[in-house]
């Protein structure tokens, strides 16, 4: 596959590093997260579920990475393009499933070799189809014609 040299200076600018986030005292963004993924358990009065706990866990957990490696906790206006980020995530996240679910190095008789591979396949699709919305949303948004 070509590109035209606009596409190319598109991709490029769409996967460039963006600036460090800056501390702009604004509300952080994960307790409202957190807050999100768990309100319907609270406001139905039941336990929140043991997978939903290790996620809570694990955003918890990417909060406190993110104030430790840019010393700002992550705001909606921190200077930076969050659905940029977003796409170039997800852009990564595709290429980690399905370097999850290729494997090749793992026998076929290896059964959690095997089990891996089959459980990333639907979520690489997935992950497929975040990315066509994602570019679609930037695209849409900065007036491209798609």
């Amino acid at each position: 596959m070509t590109f035209t040299d606009a596409e190319l200076a598109r991709a490029k600018f769409l996967v460039s590093p963006q600036p460090t986030p800056a501390n702009t005292g604004s509300q952080p963004c994960w307790p409202l997260v957190i807050d999100d993924f768990t309100r319907v358990f609270r406001n139905c009065n039941e336990p929140i579920p043991p997978l939903t706990r290790l996620i809570v866990a694990d955003m918890a957990a990417r909060d406190a990475y993110g104030r430790d490696k840019y010393k700002v906790p992550l705001t909606c206006d921190n200077g930076r393009d969050h659905l940029k980020d977003a796409y170039q995530e997800a852009l990564d996240l595709i290429a980690y499933l399905k370097a999850g679910a290729n494997l090749s190095n793992v026998p076929l008789e290896d059964d959690s070799g095997l089990a891996v591979a089959l459980a990333s396949y639907p979520l690489y699709n997935t992950a497929i189809g975040f990315v066509f919305e994602l570019r679609r949303a930037i695209a849409e948004r900065d007036g491209e014609s798609i």
